[in-house]
Formats: C-alpha cells, sequence, structure tokens
C-alpha cells in the first residue's frame, strides 16, 4: 500500500502462516526488511505487516544525489576483434526524441577516467527489455494534451573531465560543478491561444512527459516519468 507503507500478503483461497520465528531459515528471512516482527503470522487468508517500510513495491524513483559521489558505471565495447572495458564512467547528458510515428530513442554523452589494460573477454548481456517504452504520454498543466505529435528531451548535469599536465592524455578525476539542466522542444497542434499567451507573458507552465514500457506485474510497468514544474516558453 502506497497509503500506509504496509505490505500484504495474500493467499488465494485456504490460510497459510508465515514463519519467520520458527521456520528452518529465520536466521535470514526477511521480516523485518518487509516491515514484519520477527514472529509467525496469524493463521489466515492474508498477512499485513505490523509497521511501515520504506521499500517500495514495483516502484523505483531516481532522484539527484545530495553528495559529492557521483554514481558510476563501467562500460563495456564489443569491437569486433576483442572487447575493451571503461570504468569510472559517467552520464553528463542524455538526449531523449520521441516522434508521433515511431518509438523513443534514448541517445546518452559518457565520459569516462581510462580504458582497463588489456581484452576483458567477452561480457555477458542481458536480454531483458526494460528500456523499451511503447506507449508515450505528455501532460500540460497537468492535462493529457492529444495535440503533442512529438517531442525531444535533453538533460545535461555540467559533468566535465578534470585533466592536468601529469604526461598522460587520461582524465585526472570526472567532475560535476555545474546546474542539472533541462531542456527541449514540442511539436504541438495548439487549438488555442492559451499557451501562446503564457509564452508573451513568460508564465510558467508543468510538463509531465510520461514514458511506459512492458507490464511488470498486474498493473504496474516499466515506466520513465519526467515532471518540469518550472517550465517556461521560449
Amino acid at each position: 500500500s502506497r497509503t500506509t507503507k504496509k505490505f500484504t500478503i495474500t493467499k488465494n483461497s485456504g490460510v497459510f502462516v508465515i514463519k519467520f520465528s520458527t521456520g528452518t531459515n529465520t536466521v535470514k528471512n526477511a521480516a523485518v526488511l518487509l516491515g514484519f516482527t520477527v514472529a509467525d503470522t496469524a493463521s489466515a487468508i492474508a498477512a499485513t505487516s505490523n509497521g511501515t517500510t520504506e521499500v517500495p513495491s514495483l516502484t523505483h524513483t531516481f532522484t539527484e544525489p545530495t553528495g559529492i559521489q557521483l554514481p558510476t558505471y563501467s562500460l563495456h565495447f564489443d569491437r569486433g576483434i576483442n572487447v575493451k572495458g571503461y570504468n569510472g564512467v559517467g552520464v553528463k547528458k542524455m538526449t531523449i526524441s520521441c516522434p508521433v510515428d515511431g518509438p523513443a530513442k534514448a541517445e546518452c554523452e559518457i565520459i569516462g577516467l581510462s580504458e582497463a589494460v588489456g581484452d576483458i573477454d567477452t561480457p555477458s548481456y542481458s536480454e531483458s527489455r526494460i528500456l523499451t517504452f511503447a506507449d508515450a504520454v505528455v501532460k500540460v498543466g497537468g492535462s493529457t494534451d492529444t495535440n503533442v505529435k512529438s517531442f525531444t528531451l535533453e538533460m545535461d548535469n555540467g559533468m566535465f573531465a578534470k585533466r592536468a599536465l601529469t604526461a598522460s592524455q587520461d582524465a585526472v578525476d570526472v567532475l560535476l560543478a555545474g546546474r542539472f539542466k533541462v531542456s527541449g522542444s514540442m511539436v504541438v497542434w495548439f487549438e488555442s491561444a492559451d499557451e501562446r499567451t503564457k509564452f508573451l507573458a513568460n508564465t510558467t507552465q508543468t510538463l509531465q512527459f510520461i514514458l511506459t514500457g512492458e507490464l511488470i506485474n498486474l498493473t504496474k510497468y516499466n515506466k520513465f516519468d519526467l515532471s518540469l514544474h518550472d517550465a517556461r516558453y521560449k
């Protein structure tokens, strides 16, 4: 439940008991993680956690980190004759474009420190389609706008490679000292002058871009949701 922040486990029929206290896996059970006390649940058709938990259920929210340490990734390139790896890779800019007659596409600009020494052999790649989005919705002022024909979003965090006179072409570090900027464009068939009036008056507008992918479970989908609460037309 997103409201109570509690987990409820339900059986289709009959009753059950979760043996958090007397089961064979008591030492490594997930009672505390899910908000339950370390005690066997009552024999019932459903069991609800005793306390609240911040563990999200099929929902993952990405927020800007508050610390100075940036998230980094390892990147592999298969060049045909060998595979090269790059450590300490950061995403500087991501551009998402969504035409009316095709799938949404993402293009990333990355910065890395150095190339790993030697051939790293053949990496394994996942077949997951978690970044495949078949449905796009744009909301203008909180309402879905069916006249948006295409849009492009560019998110740039201002990352740059720090260089020094160290007799090496590699960067010393990858830093982030600028502001996070989001810009983009839309092609819209306006049926009124409302948005034009906001452009002339430099009035703020709320924009929301929702890309929906495959179904995860029941009513939960892989989804990219970007809300801009203080956007201005230019």
